[in-house]
């Protein structure tokens, strides 16, 4: 069997050289000329352009240009909320906006002034008093099944036990002042105020939006998104194409092997036979 041995070591270390030398060679190619691409790999237009006959090559020049891509990208993202950033404040400068703002916090502070004497009554009642006890004994049960390191199920349940004592509880809390004039009042002012505001806020973006240097910024950002998206495409297509390339390699080597080992066997056998026939000597 040493000749076996001999014959795979010899194959495979000319299979690595004749390897390992195409690898270098795509390696070498110069900078300003793009390695001709193998269209019977990646077919007719191959995976984009300066890939190259060498999958493995290609494949970290692919990954190399979808890490740049996605560099770009947050780059120009970045410019852009530097540009919204630049149009909220703008906005938050106008009077009409600061005027929307102060709204909302004076109704905000109606509301909670109208709210709190009906709730402070109402937390002095034993239905509240006991439906808050079982909130904080739901949510003792939920800490205690974790400290113990209770089942899945266990705790699913005691959360949604805690769950619904807190909802009881709110509940309770939310009918207790819905009916009382002030604070219907405040709500409705907190909606219409927070209404002005959000349409204040629109009206001022539809306007920046036709700014040439937002709509630039933003133009920009949707090329790099589609770069970035065709990079992925060609990763995926050079790495698929590596993984054939490794998987042909392979098989050669394996058929390489397996021609050694045949024709090691078919020598070895031929040195048996002739031991034992060996032929007559000359002139007999």
């Amino acid at each position: 069997m040493k000749g076996t041995s001999l014959w795979t070591a010899a194959i495979m270390v000319l299979s690595l050289g004749r390897i390992s030398a195409a690898r270098a060679a795509e390696e070498r190619t110069p900078p300003g000329d793009p390695p001709k691409r193998d269209r019977s790999v990646f077919g007719e237009g191959g995976i984009g352009t300066g890939f190259g006959a060498n999958p493995a090559v290609n494949a970290r020049v692919a990954a190399d240009r979808l890490r740049e891509a996605q560099a770009e990208l947050a780059k120009l993202e970045g410019g852009l909320q530097k540009v919204l950033s630049k149009v909220r404040a703008e906005f938050e400068k106008k009077p009409e906006c600061k005027e929307a703002k102060d709204a909302i916090k004076q109704a905000q502070t109606e509301l909670e002034a109208a709210r709190k004497p009906l709730l402070e009554a109402l937390r002095n009642k034993p239905e509240w008093k006991a439906a808050d006890a079982e909130v904080r004994k739901a949510q003792e049960a939920v800490e205690n099944i974790r400290a113990n390191g209770g089942t899945v199920e266990e705790r699913v349940n005691a959360a949604q036990k805690a769950l619904n004592a807190q909802s009881a509880l709110t509940r309770m809390e939310t009918e207790a002042v819905a009916n009382e004039p002030k604070v219907v009042e405040a709500r409705k002012k907190l909606t219409e105020a927070a209404a002005k505001f959000a349409e204040l806020k629109k009206q001022y973006e539809e306007t920046a939006s036709s700014d040439p240097a937002y709509q630039d910024a933003v133009k920009e950002v949707e090329a790099a998104k589609q770069k970035v998206a065709d990079a992925r495409k060609d990763l995926e297509a050079a790495r698929q194409a590596e993984s054939k390339d490794i998987m042909k390699r392979e098989k050669a080597m394996q058929d390489a092997e397996r021609k050694a080992r045949e024709q090691a066997q078919r020598e070895q056998a031929q040195r048996e036979g002739w031991n034992r026939n060996p032929p007559p000597p000359r002139g007999q």
